[in-house]
């Protein structure tokens, strides 16, 4: 299984909202969180430099220029705040200089610079990464598993080599188990040409209903047959619990060998990645 993130993220929380702080890796979850905070606190035109710079008033000027220039002094020191909460310190050696002539913009953009999803090695490893995730109801809820694939698009959501929905889409239904309402909604959704959206909501829907545990618990199924059969054959149950057993195959053989995926991105081009697929099933069965 896949992991689900390449690091960890760390969350802090400001007076505005909580900031996901950049480890090098995070960086949409890091601009989203800042962009949201920075919007609580009326600072956007700091990060955008579309803020319009207040001079310091004369003493002759009127009581509502100094309140304007106290204002403008007030939101800009918030927007440093916001900043130095998400950035390690790294980062932050990499920008002071900045702040201290007081360039917010600049600073920003030299963050911006910071993140990796446009080196092609990066992209490569998170693509391969997103295509490995499995789905497995007996461990994760579809919902997990949505929330999973997506964090994979928003880590190159600034790429070039982005996921597009339909790529998404595609893949989601790709490993939805071959069984019972899964196997009925991967049918549903290619028949009716559900977008994404839809689609994650069919399935969220089609996830909560409890007719999916009968689907993938085989062993409930033959001890309710067994205690079923107690009251009519008495010893019968001993040797059919001796008869059941589970085993796993691996098949291999064309599989084993490197392939390389044609991947198209969300911007349009076409970069080749090399994979090793294997194909593992797991069957249980009585007798």
């Amino acid at each position: 299984m896949a992991s689900e993130q390449p690091e960890k993220e760390t969350t802090v929380w400001t007076n505005w909202g909580p900031v996901e702080v950049f480890n090098g890796t995070n960086y949409p979850f890091f601009e989203n969180s800042v962009v949201m905070a920075m919007a609580a606190a009326n600072t956007l035109g700091f990060l955008n430099d579309t803020e319009t710079i207040v001079a310091v008033p004369a003493e002759t000027d009127s009581d509502m220029q100094w309140k304007i220039n106290q204002s403008y002094i007030k939101r800009k020191g918030y927007a440093i705040s916001i900043l130095n909460s998400a950035i390690n310190d790294i980062q932050r050696a990499a920008i002071v200089e900045l702040i201290l002539a007081g360039d917010i913009a600049g600073s920003w953009n030299k963050l911006v610079a910071m993140g990796p999803a446009e080196h092609p090695l990066f992209a490569s490893n998170v693509r391969d990464i997103f295509y490995e995730e499995t789905f497995d109801p007996k461990t994760r809820t579809i919902r997990q598993f949505i929330e999973i694939l997506l964090s994979h698009q928003i880590m190159l959501s600034k790429s070039k080599y982005g996921i597009c929905d339909l790529e998404l889409k595609s893949v989601l239904l790709d490993k939805l188990p071959n069984t019972g309402i899964w196997r009925n909604a991967r049918f549903l959704t290619k028949d009716t040409k559900l977008s994404l959206e839809k689609t994650i909501l069919l399935l969220i829907k089609m996830g909560s209903l409890s007719i999916s545990k009968p689907d993938t618990n085989y062993g409930d199924a033959v001890n309710s047959s067994v205690k079923k059969n107690d009251k009519r054959r008495g010893s019968e149950m001993n040797r059919i619990d001796k008869r059941t057993r589970t085993k796993s195959f691996i098949l291999k053989g064309k599989n084993s060998q490197v392939k390389e995926r044609l991947d198209t991105f969300a911007s349009g081009d076409e970069v080749r990645f090399r994979q090793i697929p294997r194909l593992v099933l797991e069957r249980n069965f009585v007798g």
